[in-house]
């Protein structure tokens, strides 16, 4: 009997251990149905005459996000969003010399591709349906990385060509998992959130419009390719926002917004707190009902730090990415190229800010002065693990961020593929020697404005950035109204002041700044001592990859929103030019808003 109780006891646990593999495997079964597709693609994909790949990753993406929007207390909207994403990368010939990095200009036809196939895969892992998507998706990517191989070695073939960059770096495989440890937070609790900062406008009959949204996300990316690196990360956020829009006197729209992120909603402040901030944007957004016009400007500027974050985040980090000219082949081509290439590239070694600063990128920091950093990451896209970089010392630029596609000299990666189409900064540090007190810039501001004989100069309180359109309605139609005409590389200020030689504030209406130039940075002539940190959703004019300005969907290879936490004085430029933003003026409504009858 005791021994057949322990046959019984010895078959019990080997069924239970059978069942936990079960689990486990059954629990892992993207992972083994990209390695075994990787595996297989790598050894026996190959078309007749063409080289076989030399490299592939393939890259997925998942998003669970809920959003609630609210109206003066009432349920507006809400959605469920839940996607999964399959990228893959596909380079054939060798690390020296392969399909990318080329831009196909032929019988005046651009044809374009980056070795990069982007398909949905399934929301559930079934094992064989996950294979099926990525043979078909890395089918397509090899051949196409092959027709743009023969058509880059057909035009470099009628080039006098002199030493090359390699295309792709040699790179230590790393290892990054990180297991979700975030708990799950209610749809009634989104919508209590969103009620309660939504009736912050309930008595403000001035504001036309207005609404409060909360979106609570949690995007994770899983990276594996056929050098051994292989990455899993997950990325939760948290967001209430506040949007109130009215008209000014003279018909002009206008807008302001307020944000609070954090990793987890219940992360998040106080209601009260939350709800205090829409309030006082709300009181803002008054204020300027009755700013002046400002058509046109040329003189100093001064941004205090929020708003020197948001131009920075708009027109600085898009330069510190080190990117390459495509080859084409074509010579008026390559020339026409070269005039919108990044002008940093360029300038290693050279004086780019004033000699009293200094600015360095180090997405490792997770928090800053007690509050976390948005910007911070383990490893980016590429699965490479991020470090910190000297970018800038003492206003010399010593080295760009880059990605495993080296340009010139710099050769290996710092770690800085966001998933865009070139490397961005993830925790950016603008750091000034020395500097002054907000009243001492404010008194320098005037000082520049007597120097050039003007009554006033302009101090800059907020910038205007894609998050201050809520989901009922599309920046488009405004932006390219005003903002995206000729010269403008940022986005409006929509928060402006004149300050007059004797110290009168006056606000005015929107404006842009136009026809700036990196060169304006070493106009810089002050920052403030203290330094304020911004977490600032990734610029629409991030981009400085011209490849990928040909191209779309390159930026959902980090699934979920992305951010740069910049850390910043404010700034007094001495010189910029600025026009006003403000387009069509409606009419005012006939008869009050209702709640002005309450």
């Amino acid at each position: 009997m005791r021994r057949a109780g322990a046959c019984a006891i010895a078959l019990c646990w080997l069924a239970l251990a059978g069942c936990l593999q079960a689990q486990e495997s059954e629990g892992d079964i993207l992972r083994r149905a990209m390695q075994d597709e990787l595996d297989r693609s790598l050894s026996e994909l190959q078309l007749e005459g063409e080289p076989k790949p030399y490299f592939i990753s393939y890259t997925v993406t998942e998003l669970e996000s809920h959003s609630m929007r609210y109206v003066l207390g009432s349920h507006d909207s809400s959605s469920t969003n839940l996607r999964r994403t399959l990228f893959v990368a596909v380079r054939v010939g060798n690390s020296e010399l392969d399909n990318t990095g080329f831009l196909d200009v032929s019988n005046d036809q651009i044809a374009i591709n980056l070795g990069i196939i982007g398909t949905a895969l399934p929301l559930r892992d079934n094992y064989d349906e996950l294979r099926r998507v990525m043979w078909l998706a890395t089918d397509a990517a090899y051949k196409a990385a092959t027709k743009t191989y023969s058509a880059k070695r057909s035009a470099l073939e009628n080039q006098i060509v002199g030493s090359r960059t390699p295309d792709f770096s040699e790179e230590e495989p790393h290892l990054y998992l990180e297991e979700s440890d975030q708990l799950g937070f209610s749809l009634e609790e989104l919508a209590g959130i969103a009620r309660e900062v939504s009736q912050a406008f309930a008595d403000q009959p001035n504001v036309f419009a207005s609404s409060a949204h909360v979106q609570s996300t949690v995007s994770s990316r899983t990276y594996l390719d056929t050098e051994g690196n292989h990455n899993r990360l997950y990325t939760p956020q948290c967001t209430v926002g506040a949007t109130a829009r009215t008209q000014a006197l003279d018909g002009a729209a206008i807008h302001d917004s307020t944000y609070t992120y954090s990793r987890s909603c219940s992360d998040l402040p106080a209601i009260d707190s939350l709800r205090a901030k829409a309030v006082a944007m709300a009181q803002r957004l008054e204020a300027r009902r009755d700013a002046e016009p400002l058509y046109v400007y040329s003189g100093p500027v001064l941004f205090e730090p929020d708003a020197a974050a948001h131009f920075l985040n708009q027109v600085l980090a898009k330069l510190l990415g080190a990117t390459s000219v495509p080859e084409t082949g074509n010579p008026q081509w390559d020339s026409n190229l070269e005039q919108v290439a990044n002008p940093f590239v360029a300038k290693i070694d050279a004086r780019v800010f004033p000699r009293t600063i200094s600015v360095f990128n180090d997405p490792t920091i997770s928090d800053y002065q007690g509050r976390p950093l948005l910007g911070s990451y383990a490893v980016d896209a590429e699965g490479m693990p991020t470090r910190r970089t000297e970018l800038i010392s003492n206003g010399i630029l010593k080295t760009l961020l880059t990605t495993r596609d080296p340009v010139n000299k710099l050769v290996n990666s710092t770690g800085s593929h966001r998933g865009y189409g070139n490397p961005l900064p993830g925790n950016l540090f603008i750091q000034p020697e020395s500097g002054l007190s907000m009243d001492e810039l404010r008194t320098e501001l005037i000082e520049l404005a007597k120097e050039n004989g003007s009554e006033f100069a302009l101090l800059v309180r907020k910038m205007q950035s894609m998050e201050d359109f809520d989901g009922s309605e599309s920046p488009l139609d405004e932006l390219f109204q005003t903002q995206f005409a000729g010269g403008i590389s940022a986005m409006p200020a929509i928060d402006v002041v004149k300050i007059y030689t004797d110290g009168r504030e006056v606000q005015v209406l929107p404006l842009v700044v136009t026809d700036f130039v990196d060169s304006h940075f070493r106009d810089i002539v002050a920052t403030s001592a203290e330094t304020v940190h911004a977490d600032v959703a990734i610029s629409p004019f991030a981009n400085m990859n011209i490849l990928s300005l040909f191209t779309e969907g390159i930026s959902a290879l980090h699934g979920g929103k992305e951010f740069i936490s910049i850390i910043t004085p404010a700034l007094l430029f001495e010189d910029l030019s600025l026009r006003s933003a403000v387009g069509f003026k409606p009419n005012l409504p006939a008869v009050p808003h209702p709640l002005a009858q309450d």
